[in-house]
Formats: C-alpha cells, structure tokens, sequence
C-alpha cells in the first residue's frame, strides 16, 4: 500500500523494500553491535519530462561499508568498563534466578564434557530448544494433560517442546536425581517466566558470560557479542561480565548517538524508552547515501535533486560528524531545557 500510494504520487520506488541492521554495518561507517532489523522503503520524485524506472533495484548497501568480522561488545560499543552506574543495579531476586540457572548451566557443562569423554567425542553444546522447567514432570497422566489441555492437542510446535524438555528432564534426572530435585524445589519458587531458560550462547560456559534479557517466555542468553534491539519497555539488556543493565548512556552509542549527546536530568526509563523507539543513525545514513546512489541519475535532473545529490554523495562515510556538527548547532540555538526533545527529534 506504502509503495502503490508512493508512486500514485509520482515517485520512483522499488517494488521490494530494503531490510537492515546496525550489525550490518562496520564501526568506521556507523554501524554498532545491534541486531535492530528495519524495513526502509526509500524514493524519489520523478522530475517533469522524466518516467520512472518500474524495475528499479531496492537500496543496498556497497560492500565496503559491510561488517565483515564478528563484533566484540566490549570494544566496539564500547561498554563503560564500570561495574556500578547508577540506575543499572540488578535487584536481589534477578541475582538469584541468575545464579541458580547457572549452577544449572555448570551441571549440564560437566554432564557433556563426560558424555564426550565416554564417547571420545566433541562436547555436544547445550540445548537449543527452549528449556521449560516448569513443565518437568515424570507423571504420564501429568505429560498427558499438558498435551491436550480440557481434551484439545497443543499446537505441534508445542508439543515439540514438551516432548524435548521430558527427555531431557529424563536425561538428568538419571544422572543426578538428588541434585536435580533440591534444584528444582527452588525454581519452583521463581515466577513462571523465571523457570524458563532459552540458551542461544553456543560454546559459552556461564550466564555471568554472557548478554542476558528477562522476557515473557524466559531468560534469553546470548554471547557478547553483540546485543539485541533495545526495545520501548522494560527489557534492558543485562550485561553479564559487568554485573548490571546497559547503562543509557551505553544505550545510547548503540544508536549512533556520540557521547555529547546530552539526556538532561530526565529519568533513565524515559531515556531507554526513547531510545527504544528510536532508529539507529548508521542505518539512515548509510541507506540514504545508497539511496542517492541508486538513482542518480533522476536526482540530477533537476536543480533541487541535484542540490540534495551533491551535498549527501560528499558528506562523509561515518555520521558521527554530522550529528557532532548538528548537536553544536542545536546547542547554540536552543535553551540547554529544550535540549532532549530538539536533539531526540
């Protein structure tokens, strides 16, 4: 509807939109470790005397700009080498659902290092499925009531899972009864979220490791290398090695925002939640140069295309410059109160 509206207004448009990513993007060009796919449809209006191409290729990004090596967190954010920033505390009970799936995590560690031992085998990793273990129970009518709830079958995707998770709660529960029961008492006591573990960290060794998210279908680990989209709620990624959330700040340079950037005395959760609905400047950037690029020829056609041609194509490759520029302009400008809203707009 987007693109059939566009060109009913007489722009050049491609029938297929671009998806992208800050990960995408190398560190000098803009981009950051954050996997924020978004959908970009770019145009431009045709010039009287000239057609538009109704082939037109969708905007992509030239090689040289692509991340091509994997994406160090720490380094390339950077993350604050601090373990205290103010506001970025994990409570009590957040350390203990940490702690305890980690002495789980170590259990399952040492269960494959022997199995590859016995087996003279690598170490199979630890599993990918969704870890449900609230639903670990060894009674058939008990497995048999969660399949088909009030007599109907759960979806297969499911049923999938279920069945995964009573085999592997059946795995260790021949290994380590004792252990698994005293550790399972406990998650018990955890909300049902919290009794859900989704391991995406491959070869890593603990949680502490690793980035963390407390969603609504469990806690998510992924590696440090780099974090998921920063969302508009309370999802703050947790960074493991640093015993606390993403700090605003960091949160911040993973949109592209420089360090001068200043939030004012407003509260971090309205700074994350606008950050959250924000889009990453490296992506913009870097799609409207390409965009530009695409076409050209149709921009310089006219005086005004050829005024905005000229003065993307020699702008330079990182945005950090321009933002720097626009911010000290801002600043000279604006009262340092009115300061978030114009810099956030």
């Amino acid at each position: 509807m987007i693109i059939e509206r566009l060109r009913a207004e007489g722009y050049q448009v491609s029938e297929t939109s671009a998806v992208f990513s800050p990960h995408q993007i190398a560190p000098e060009f803009g981009g950051f470790p954050q996997v924020r796919e978004r959908v970009f449809i770019t145009a431009t209006l045709v010039p009287d005397g000239h057609v538009a191409d109704p082939h037109v290729r969708p905007v992509v990004l030239p090689s040289h700009v692509r991340m091509t090596r994997e994406w160090d967190l720490a380094e390339d954010l950077p993350l604050d080498d601090s373990h205290h920033v103010p506001g970025t505390d994990l409570s009590v009970a957040e350390v203990t659902w940490i702690d305890h799936w980690d002495t789980w995590v170590q259990f399952m560690n040492a269960l494959r290092v022997s199995d590859a031992d016995a087996a003279g085998e690598p170490a199979r990793r630890l599993p990918g499925f969704p870890v449900w273990s609230h639903v670990w129970v060894s009674s058939q009518s008990e497995r048999q009531a969660m399949l088909s709830p009030d007599g109907v079958p759960v979806p297969s995707w499911k049923k999938n899972f279920l069945l995964k998770n009573w085999d592997l709660y059946d795995r260790i529960r021949q290994v380590d009864p004792a252990w698994l029961r005293t550790w399972l008492a406990k998650t018990r006591t955890f909300p049902e979220s919290r009794q859900k573990l989704e391991w995406q960290a491959q070869d890593e060794t603990s949680l502490w490791n690793c980035v963390l998210s407390f969603r609504p279908s469990g806690i998510r680990a992924k590696r440090m290398t780099h974090l998921p989209a920063l969302v508009a709620i309370t999802q703050t990624p947790v960074l493991g090695p640093r015993d606390r959330r993403l700090s605003p700040r960091e949160a911040a340079r993973l949109q592209g925002l420089p360090d001068e950037f200043d939030f004012g005395p407003q509260r971090a959760a309205l700074t994350y939640r606008q950050l959250g609905n924000g889009v990453n400047i490296g992506v913009v950037w870097n799609v409207l140069k390409a965009h530009v690029e695409r076409d050209r020829n149709l921009l310089l056609a006219s005086e005004r295309g050829r005024a905005i041609y000229h003065s993307i194509a020699s702008a330079a490759d990182s945005p950090l410059e321009p933002v720097r520029v626009a911010l000290s302009r801002r600043r000279a400008a604006v009262p340092s109160d009115e300061l978030v809203l114009a810099g956030a707009s």
